[in-house]
């Protein structure tokens, strides 16, 4: 897999179950079988399975500085600066909630909201390929 390129989404959810979008059914082993639920961040990227390996979920209880959700982010610092000139654009400048997935072959709606956050873009990763 390409670790190069990361997608970002950012903005504010406080809802409890924030998390559960991301969670993945183990309760089936064929996703083809009906019964196979498809998570919510699944469906919105259009498959039906992900790799949790290369996900980044945070949630912070309190709105925060872009900084704060930003720094441990697996993103370059070229990166880090384009997601902040993008805030800037669109008047975001209080996150609590972020999330990034490492896929450089998704094709991703940029006119909707994935879990109520705003997506941000592709950028380049600061892990090794």
């Amino acid at each position: 897999m390409d670790t190069s390129k990361a997608h970002v989404w950012l903005g504010v959810n406080f809802d409890e179950d924030y998390e559960s979008y991301f969670e993945l059914d183990y309760d089936t082993e064929d996703m083809d079988d009906p019964s196979y639920k498809v998570c919510g961040f699944c469906r919105d990227i259009g498959v039906k399975w992900y790799d949790e390996d290369w996900i980044e979920v945070c949630q912070e209880p309190d709105l925060v500085d872009l900084d704060t959700l930003l720094s441990d982010l697996s993103v370059s610092d070229d990166g880090i600066e384009n997601i902040k000139a993008r805030c800037v654009e669109k008047g975001i400048d209080k996150v609590n909630a972020l999330f990034s997935y490492i896929d450089s072959s998704l094709k991703i709606d940029e006119n909707k909201l994935y879990n109520k956050l705003v997506y941000m873009g592709m950028y380049n990763t600061n892990l090794a390929s």
